[in-house]
C-alpha cells in the first residue's frame, strides 16, 4: 500500500473531479467514512506528476485496499485516462501521443476500462 506522503504537484480536471466524488460517494452511501477516506487517496493519484501507468498501478492500489468499491475500478480507470487527455497531457511533448511510449501504454491498457471512454470519444467525434 502506498502512502500520501507527499503533495501533489497539479490539479486535476474539475469535472473530472466531481465525477468521481459523487461516484463513489453514491455508490455505497452507508460507508462515508470510508468513501471518504477512498476519495482522498484516488484524488491524491489523479493529481500526481507521474507517468501514466504509475498512476494507473497506484489506483490498482487504492482499489486493492478497498475491496467494497472494486466495481467501480475501471470506471474509475477511464476517468484516469479522460484526465490524462484532459490535463495530463497538456505537459507532455505535442506528439506524445504518437509516440512509441503512448503505443505501448495503449497495449498494456487494452483491456482496461469500459465502454464510456470509447462512446465519449466517438460522441466528440461526431
Amino acid at each position: 500500500m502506498f502512502q500520501i506522503n507527499q503533495l501533489a504537484t497539479f490539479t486535476m480536471d474539475l469535472s473530472i473531479n466531481k465525477a468521481l466524488t459523487q461516484c463513489i460517494a453514491h455508490y455505497l452511501p452507508n460507508e462515508q467514512e470510508e468513501a471518504n477516506a477512498l476519495t482522498k487517496r484516488l484524488l491524491y493519484v489523479f493529481e500526481l506528476h507521474e507517468p501514466f501507468m504509475d498512476k494507473v498501478g497506484k489506483m490498482d492500489e487504492v482499489f486493492n485496499d478497498f475491496p467494497k468499491y472494486d466495481e467501480l475500478r475501471e470506471v474509475t480507470f477511464d476517468l484516469l485516462l479522460m484526465n490524462f487527455f484532459a490535463d495530463d497531457v497538456k505537459r507532455l511533448e505535442a506528439d506524445y501521443l504518437d509516440s512509441e511510449e503512448w503505443a505501448k501504454i495503449e497495449d498494456k491498457t487494452i483491456d482496461r476500462g469500459t465502454e464510456l471512454f470509447n462512446l465519449l470519444l466517438y460522441l466528440s467525434e461526431c
